[in-house]
């Protein structure tokens, strides 16, 4: 890839489409169950960002603004879309998935020093970010009602 974006005879428009094809479809790739914390996304932009300063060819010693060099959180927003409707998907089939997401499944206790941020948390988290204040309950009854559940999708992700 390296080569790819340091390459002076490729247009700038080509790699941006190799970015979106192969990064991207990358990333895309079980996206849906994943769990954010904010240094994961801080650490996913910063990763994001680094590879459009290869494509444009800007230094890290310019002083550039994330907007000026074209970086937006469009792929952030994608993926977090596609986790509420997996999450959706999950609620409305019963199955193992929905009883581990409910908390009904036993598991193996962990130290105490170690903290883990499961689905549901991140999702939670996600979902009030958005000034939507809702429990984890409120949530998967939301997911029921179809028509409900799309529109808080556009809520959180826009």
């Amino acid at each position: 890839m390296g080569t790819i974006f340091k390459n002076r005879n490729i247009q700038c428009g080509t790699k941006v489409k190799v970015f979106k094809a192969c990064v991207w479809s990358d990333l895309m790739y079980r996206s849906e169950c994943w769990t954010f914390t904010k240094e994961m996304e801080k650490r996913f932009l910063a990763d994001k960002m680094s590879f459009i300063r290869k494509i444009f060819r800007i230094s890290r010693t310019q002083k550039k603004t994330k907007e000026s060099a074209g970086t937006d959180r469009s792929l952030l927003r994608l993926i977090r879309k596609r986790q509420m409707q997996f999450f959706c998907q999950i609620n409305i089939h019963d199955g193992l998935e929905k009883l581990i997401l409910h908390g009904k499944v036993k598991r193996k206790t962990r130290s105490r020093s170690t903290t883990t941020q499961s689905f549901m948390d991140s999702l939670s988290r996600l979902i009030n970010i958005s000034k939507k204040t809702l429990s984890k309950l409120g949530i998967f009854r939301r997911t029921e009602d179809r028509e409900a559940w799309k529109s808080l999708i556009v809520d959180v992700c826009a």
